[in-house]
């Protein structure tokens, strides 16, 4: 196991191939605010992977890296008392305000920081301004 991991049983069960998800991403470990998600909120939110969204999260529960507790809390998830490291793996962004439908875009969750926490995505709601929100980074799979 590399230092800093978790290991995680394979999907053939004992004695089967190893996944390790490392919470060192480019040397540093980076920590984010922590939102829970169960079968519901990724049903409300289109997030479930199905024969039209390919690309979904393949999980029953999962977990959300936010900025911070607020985020969760805008988008009706609970959120853990204490922020955790960012691990490796496949994660989901999601953008989204209220009135329009959020856009997502699938990751390697090593990108989270940066690509979805950190970026900022416009929405038209048919008013002179638009209005921006940065993301969650769901965790698609282990």
């Amino acid at each position: 196991m590399a230092a800093g991991g978790t290991s995680l049983e394979g999907p053939g069960g004992a004695g089967s191939t190893t996944f390790v998800r490392s919470k060192v991403i480019g040397g540093e470990v980076v920590y984010a605010s922590i939102c829970k998600l169960n079968s519901q909120d990724m049903s409300l939110w289109s997030l479930k992977k199905t024969r039209f969204f390919s690309q979904g999260v393949a999980l029953k529960e999962t977990i959300a890296y936010a900025d911070s507790c607020e985020k969760c809390s805008y988008n009706t998830l609970t959120c853990k008392a204490e922020p955790e490291p960012i691990e490796t793996g496949k994660c989901l962004c999601m953008w989204r305000v209220n009135g329009a439908v959020p856009k997502t875009g699938s990751m390697p969750c090593a990108r989270c920081l940066e690509d979805c926490i950190g970026m900022y995505t416009y929405f038209d709601l048919g008013q002179p301004q638009q209005v921006s929100q940065n993301g969650v980074c769901v965790r698609k799979a282990d």
